[in-house]
């Protein structure tokens, strides 16, 4: 609330309490040590001499200061029978205190007592005066408006002056007053605000009359733009602020000041280019050797050590593809490097590795950009002429190991400190050996275990792992896999991570087994053990349900998503469970709600007791809403608890699964736009095949879609104004989540309009080249689209009633050895 003084505060201010146009200064607040030089407060005799101010209000809120000899850090102030507030010792003879309200007006005594019980009293000596009602008389912004500042360095001190009729007259800080700096681009009573400073004192209308108190405090703005800046000021104690802008706080905040906000500028990067490692080879799935590329920038990249504000990053792509798609890594500085003159290390040397999926002769370049700048791009000739002279990246497959798939079945094992897990289980695929019943000759099975967040490498844990039963692979009764278990000795309280290898050559080589079954191994999808000192209580199951994918929302509207939940007798009654909680997680694209919880925002959902479809026996469905509040990719999904918050479940998309099963690629993804780049998405699009097969030896499948776009398609087309996009990855796995799909770099061919239907446009492709066959598993498919020359992308599967992509909709497709 803005507060106006009345017209007899508004005389007072006029004639006692003028802005000045003097040059602000920094605040100059100094601590106070609190001691006095050779005194010690706890040998003095404690004497409550004097006060001041000796009266105030009848409502409270006067700063008082006492001065004595022998206080003591902790004591307390009575006003008669009533304690004061605030009591802060500032040395051992003197110390401050917020007198209390009272209803009864009058000199009561003043005794403080410290905390060896020693007490000493000043008798009336202070009043409670009825009808003293200290006020705001004038207060404004000093004249720095427009103010700028740059991010990442220390912004200015802002100041404003205040007057208050018998407190700021004089020398020194007046008692009583409260004072805040915001920023903001709308209501100032929106604005974010921090405390302001006492500073110094300033005239007022008459020169040396030092009527006004100056505050100052700097603000904290993260990001750059044009903002407005107020103070606002009021009695301590009081609820009302007196809003205080340029033109003084008698006409409200009309004229608020303004401070510009501004990216420091960096200086241009002006060459760089790779080192001369071309040819670079590398084993498919496995790191590269480190590969260098040298940047000079002047100002930044001279003189000893890493400059600053610079990325690098080491990329890789389809000999002759276009560099915005090429596979990027973030690069490292590793030394400085001579330029024209020795000896005057001019240029900084970054180096990354790569490391492709697929074997193939394959282009690399460097990148690096400073803070604020574009992308310059560096081959083996330099920067200078483009990126014609690229590097080559050799990637030939390892010899192909003899385990063909296999996988860590179990992902969530909960048990009490100091006893065994329950069995574990892991299934392993090796042809002509797993194939049939009973268990295949020569394989060595381990479980893996070590702390969370560190490399399966460094895991010393070992259990061996016991053949248990045949399972089916990719047909039903063909008993291809062999299942084994085993179980993780008794462990102190703590989360452990736990994977599967297996070996079919006597332990010569091993391959590590993910809980996603999809090669390559991601330690992303690792199982957990959550060892604990009591029972974990967890639902039985849970899942995000709806939507997957949220591709044109824009900012500040909002998203609802639904999620279900399963336990026991606990749901499924059509009420809220007492210690149920549930919550959707929305966070950035690139992280993991369950190892990175505190990244993401928590919204708790409400129980939905109408309209629910097709629920489950037992089932209750969650919903809730998120409104993103700036551009950019999102991740999101749903937890559950049945302990009240103490434990949580993490779900994911798959449906057919439950609580221990929960994958990262396997959530929903958003992406928010700002409201006046919202894109324009296609219309409509189609998968026409809904199953897909093929051998390790063949060629990829066709996939054939059906695409309409009103204006666009229904019109002249020729094909080149869409393009389109095919992708694999693990079944029930979310395409547009980052690392999730594998995308064919090659956009599917234009077939021509569909027979029959002239307004809709057909294309069709392969999924994956030769080059980058995926190997043998179940896999979901899907196509995204988009206007050419845009990055907003549609994904369509097989429903063709709807542009709402489901992952139980997508084309699956199966490769067999």
């Amino acid at each position: 609330m803005i507060r106006f003084p009345q017209a007899l505060a508004l005389v007072t201010i006029l004639f006692a309490g003028c802005a000045t146009d003097d040059t602000p200064e920094k605040p100059n607040n100094k601590a106070d040590t609190g001691v006095d030089a050779g005194t010690d407060a706890a040998e003095e005799e404690l004497e409550l001499r004097s006060l001041l101010p000796a009266q105030g209000s009848l409502l409270g809120g006067t700063t008082v200061t006492l001065s004595g000899r022998g206080f003591q850090s902790g004591m307390t102030v009575t006003f008669g029978d009533t304690p004061g507030t605030s009591a802060v010792v500032l040395t051992s003879r003197q110390a401050t205190v917020v007198s209390p309200p009272t209803t009864m007006p009058g000199a009561v005594d003043v005794i403080v007592t410290n905390p060896d019980s020693a007490t000493s009293t000043l008798p009336g000596a202070f009043t409670f005066v009825e009808g003293m009602d200290p006020q705001i008389g004038f207060c404004q912004l000093q004249a720095q408006s427009p103010a700028t500042a740059l991010i990442g360095q220390e912004f200015p001190a802002l100041y404003a002056i205040a007057f208050m009729e018998g407190v700021t007259q004089g020398a020194g800080k007046g008692d009583a007053i409260e004072a805040e700096l915001g920023w903001g681009t709308g209501d100032p009573a929106q604005f974010d605000f921090t405390p302001m400073t006492y500073n110094v004192d300033k005239d007022g209308l008459a020169p040396g009359d030092l009527a006004n108190d100056e505050y100052g405090a700097t603000l904290d703005i993260p990001t750059t733009g044009e903002f407005l800046y107020i103070a606002r000021m009021r009695v301590q104690g009081r609820p009302d602020w007196v809003y205080c802008d340029l033109d003084g706080s008698e006409n409200g905040a009309d004229t608020p000041g303004t401070i510009q906000v501004l990216e420091p500028q960096m200086p241009a990067i002006s060459f760089c280019q790779l080192q001369a490692q071309s040819p670079a080879t590398a084993v498919t799935g496995e790191d590269s050797a480190r590969l260098y590329a040298f940047i000079y920038a002047e100002g930044l990249t001279p003189g000893d050590g890493q400059g600053s504000g610079i990325t690098g990053e080491l990329g890789w792509g389809v000999s002759g593809a276009a560099v915005q798609n090429f596979n990027w890594s973030a690069a490292t500085y590793n030394v400085d490097i001579d330029g024209a003159t020795p000896g005057d290390k001019a240029n900084d040397e970054y180096g990354a590795r790569l490391k492709a999926s697929s074997a193939g002769s394959f282009d690399y370049l460097a990148r690096f950009k400073t803070s604020n700048g574009d992308w310059v791009y560096c081959d083996l000739d330099g920067s200078t002429n483009g990126s014609d002279d690229r590097g080559v990246f050799e990637v030939v497959d390892p010899v192909l190991p003899t385990v063909g798939f296999c996988s860590t079945q179990t992902a969530q094992v909960s048990n009490l400190s100091g006893q065994p897990s329950t069995a574990i289980r892991g299934a392993v695929f090796i042809a002509g050996v797993t194939n049939g019943a009973g268990a295949g000759a020569g394989i060595l099975s381990e479980l893996r275990y070590g702390a969370t967040g560190t490399a399966p490498s460094t895991w010393t844990g070992l259990v061996s792992g016991t053949y248990a039963e045949d399972a089916d692979g990719l047909n039903a009764g063909d008993l291809a896999n062999d299942v084994y278990t085993g179980v993780i000795p008794a462990q102190t309280q703590g989360d452990y991570a736990f994977a599967y290898r297996f070996s079919a050559d006597g332990g010569g080589s091993w391959t590590w087994c993910d809980t996603s079954g999809s090669p390559p191994f991601d330690t992303n999808e690792l199982g957990l053990l959550e060892t604990r000192d009591v029972i974990v209580n967890l639902p039985d199951s849970c899942r995000l349900q709806f939507p997957a994918l949220v591709t044109s929302t824009v900012v500040g509207q909002s998203v609802t998503v639904f999620g279900r939940v399963t336990e026991g007798v606990m749901t499924g009654t059509g009420n809220q469970a007492a210690n149920l909680k549930a919550e959707l997680l929305v966070g950035p694209a690139s992280d993991d709600p369950a190892t990175a919880p505190t990244a993401f925002t928590a919204i708790p959902a409400t129980l939905r007791t109408t309209g629910v479809i097709n629920p489950a026996p037992n089932e209750d469905e969650y919903e809730a809403n998120f409104v993103g509040t700036s551009a950019g990719e999102y991740a999101f999904t749903y937890r559950f608890s049945v302990d009240n918050g103490q434990n949580w479940s993490y779900c994911d998309l798959d449906s057919t699964t439950g609580v221990g099963s929960y994958s990262r690629k396997k959530i929903g993804y958003a992406r928010v736009f700002e409201a006046a780049s919202a894109p324009d998405l296609l219309d409509y699009c189609n998968i026409w095949q809904a199953t897909l097969s093929a051998a390790v030896a063949d060629d990829s499948p066709l996939v054939t879609i059906e695409t309409f776009e009103s204006g666009l398609t229904d019109v002249a087309f020729t094909g080149s104004e869409i393009e389109a996009q095919l992708g694999y990855g693990p079944w029930a796995t979310n395409p547009a989540l980052p690392g999730a799909f594998t995308w064919n770099p090659a956009f599917m061919p234009y077939k021509g309009p569909r027979a029959g239907v002239p307004n809709n446009q057909e294309y069709e492709g392969r999924i994956y080249a030769n080059t980058a066959k995926p190997p043998v598993g179940a896999y979901g498919v899907a196509v995204r689209v988009r206007r050419s020359g845009t990055n907003s992308w549609a994904y369509c599967d097989t429903n063709n009633t709807t542009m709402n992509f489901f992952v139980d909709q997508a084309t699956s497709l199966t490769v067999t050895p």
